[in-house]
């Protein structure tokens, strides 16, 4: 494994020098889709929902007291940029972000600390990162000193940890694991391991990595696959049913508040686009209703590209990329009777891969940016997983 990764650095590295021939390497090493796409038992329902046109969810109050003990909100609009592992490991590739950054009105960056196959990007002494070999290729010595480029331009940091996609984790303590129906560990599409959410000892190591970094001056950590993988056929420490789900997803999301809450830390969690029109928990944990006191922003992905059905009105979310997100929320506001402002969504600045494969330039970016800040949420974060963004594309500084 790490042979491998050690070439898709080498790929990154490469890519970062502009050798435009090999452009899509590390695009197909990490495909968009597997982030963002639905639980393939789910859609025959959204399908019905979108296609019947009838209203997502029943109209609620205003909840205003679910908001009341949260962390102020919207110190500033915040617009951000997603860098990957390798491209916050490379000085170079990093050194190009921050010119696209000095020349354009990005004020906040998302920094990868922890990757879906459980690498962090810094020595931990947490006992069981050393056991499972997550510090093997961290490439942060002094996180003070690696964030200070991005705090002297007074960027909002984010960290983004990939939660329970660990693969490992999974592998090396397979009784943290979760199983296939033969009691083997489970691989993903991307022949990765999960671990399994319902383990409290898997929720104490994320928990443990999340103070670690609050500690080195993030000003926020958004938890990624925080959810179950949306697979039918698994085993689990636990019964697999929609309130079991939910609770083990708040009590991740409970302690690591209580933890960072004193810091004065911020947290957010990345969910499907889809969970924005449903009142259940789309299959791997994600009721907003019941989740959202424990946050301070939800952050839907977005993705025209992975709305397979569209949405009320639009069934190519690709030719509408501003609709998708102007109702999306629309609808999010709705179903949890939350503020705009809680709201913080991923948009798409990736090639389509659902329908007709065009690329995601500067007009289908500014729909997106458009319907975001006319919400009124409380900002937006780009997705690239090659971390390659067009200056054109983003809005110039004032």
């Amino acid at each position: 494994m790490y042979i491998l990764k050690t070439i898709w650095l080498i790929i990154f590295l490469i890519q970062a020098n502009n050798i435009h021939s090999m452009q899509l390497v590390y695009l197909d090493i990490k495909p968009v889709e597997t982030r963002a796409v639905l639980p393939n038992f789910d859609l025959p329902k959204i399908k019905e929902l979108i296609q019947s046109n009838k209203p997502a969810i029943e109209e609620v109050d205003e909840k205003d007291d679910q908001s009341k003990n949260l962390i102020e909100q919207n110190i500033k609009y915040h617009k951000a940029i997603y860098i990957n592992y390798w491209a916050a490991s490379s000085a170079s590739a990093r050194n190009k972000l921050f010119e696209l950054i000095d020349n354009s009105d990005i004020n906040t960056v998302v920094i990868d600390v922890k990757n879906e196959y459980g690498d962090l990007f810094y020595n931990s002494d947490i006992k069981t990162a050393q056991e499972v070999f997550a510090n093997n290729v961290a490439f942060v010595k002094d996180s003070a000193k690696f964030l200070a480029p991005f705090k002297q331009r007074n960027l909002y940091i984010i960290a983004r940890m990939s939660i329970f996609k660990d693969a490992l984790l999974a592998k090396n303590k397979p009784q943290y694991a979760i199983k296939n129906k033969e009691g083997d560990v489970w691989l993903d599409a991307n022949n990765l391991a999960w671990s399994d959410p319902f383990n409290e000892e898997v929720r104490s190591y994320n928990v443990q990595i999340a103070v670690d970094v609050a500690k080195m001056g993030f000003d926020e950590v958004q938890f990624d696959y925080v959810r179950f993988p949306g697979r039918s056929g698994l085993s689990y420490s636990k019964t697999n049913t929609q309130t079991n789900r939910v609770n083990a997803i708040k009590a991740f999301l409970q302690s690591t508040q209580e933890m960072l809450k004193p810091l004065n830390v911020k947290t957010s969690f990345a969910t499907f686009g889809y969970a924005c029109w449903n009142k259940g928990d789309t299959y791997i944990g994600h009721q907003l209703t019941t989740l959202a006191p424990f946050v301070d922003y939800i952050s839907p992905m977005l993705y025209p590209s992975s709305f397979q059905y569209g949405v009320i009105g639009y069934k190519n979310g690709v030719e509408h990329p501003g609709k998708v997100v102007e109702l999306s929320l629309n609808n999010c506001t709705k179903l949890t009777g939350l503020a705009p402002g809680r709201f913080r969504p991923w948009l798409q600045a990736f090639t389509d891969y659902s329908f007709d494969k065009r690329k995601f330039l500067k007009e289908q970016i500014q729909q997106q940016i458009n319907a975001a800040e006319d919400f009124k949420a409380d900002g937006w974060i780009l997705w690239n997983p090659s971390s390659r963004y067009q200056l054109e594309s983003i809005n110039a500084a004032e």
